[in-house]
This record gives structure tokens, sequence and C-alpha cells, in this order.
């Protein structure tokens, strides 16, 4: 299960919306992302200025002009992804989203409300297998003692018969 929390002020009608995508080769998840704001035509006149007056209402965030600044979103990755890399999709091309980590979850920024990630496993396949090559090698090591003390037990029989 994947989580994705967006920071900041929102009116009541604003909702966070994600569309899940088919992921694509090494991808593990492809999200669509809307945070959906009252618009330039609501928030902001023609200047870019703050509107006021009856038709702004309560929009929530008072000094997120869109472009202007980032919006904050923290990332739970699915329990069975090791490592998560996320990429952030543009124009069919993937870039490596920098990311920070608080606990379990991904925190990364976007300038724009309106994009597209997806989720990867970093994890190398030798890291999913270290435990196992562990245990492998301390079985191997074991058995290895045995044999060089049943050996050693053998030849010290030997020698009180002779």
């Amino acid at each position: 299960l994947s989580i994705l929390l967006a920071e900041g002020s929102f009116a009541e009608n604003e909702e966070l919306q994600l569309v899940r995508e088919t992921p694509e080769g090494e991808e593990v998840e492809r999200w669509n992302v809307s945070i959906p704001l009252t618009t330039a035509s609501e928030r902001y006149d023609a200047d870019g200025q703050r509107s006021t007056g009856e038709d702004a209402g309560d929009t929530g965030d008072a000094d997120h002009q869109p472009g202007s600044s980032a919006y904050k979103l923290r990332f739970l990755a699915p329990d069975d992804v090791d490592r998560a890399e996320l990429y952030l999709i543009l124009d069919g091309k993937r870039e490596k989203i920098d990311t920070d980590t608080n606990g379990k979850y991904i925190i990364f920024e976007t300038d724009t409300p309106y994009f597209t990630f997806s989720v990867e496993d970093a994890a190398d396949d030798w890291q999913r297998y270290l435990p196992w090559a562990i245990g492998g090698g301390a079985g191997i090591a074991v058995i290895a003692s045995l044999l060089a003390g049943l050996r050693h037990a053998r030849r010290r029989r030997r020698r009180r018969k002779v």
C-alpha cells in the first residue's frame, strides 16, 4: 500500500488526486498526481496578484502561486520495496528526483501541481540474496569444522593403536 501526502494549506474542496498508471520496465509503480488548486482565475488576477473579494473565497494557501515555490510531498512506498527511488516523468523522459527521508517516508518537492512519477526498487540483486549467502557460508564453515574435527579424532585413534 502506497501513501502520498501533500503538505500545505488547502481549501475544503481541494483534494490530492492520484491516478495509478501501468508501470513500465523496472518500475514498481507509476502515479499521475494532481494537486488541484482553485487556479489563477479564482486565486490570482492577470497580474499574478492575490484575488480579493467574494470570488476569491477561502482558497487555502494565500502565499502559493502556481510555479512560485515547491510543493512538499511525502511518499510511503509499498512494503515489498527495499529501497525506493523516485523518478519524475516529463515528456516521456525520466529524471531522478532528489529525495530525503523521514522515518519510512520519502520526502520530495515539485514546483508543479500536476506531474507523473515512478517508483523503482533500487536494492541490488546481491543485497536481496545476502542473508542467504551469509547463512550458506556459515553452514559450510560448520560442516568444514566438523569434518576437520572427525579427521583429527581418527588420526588420534590410529596413533593410539600403533
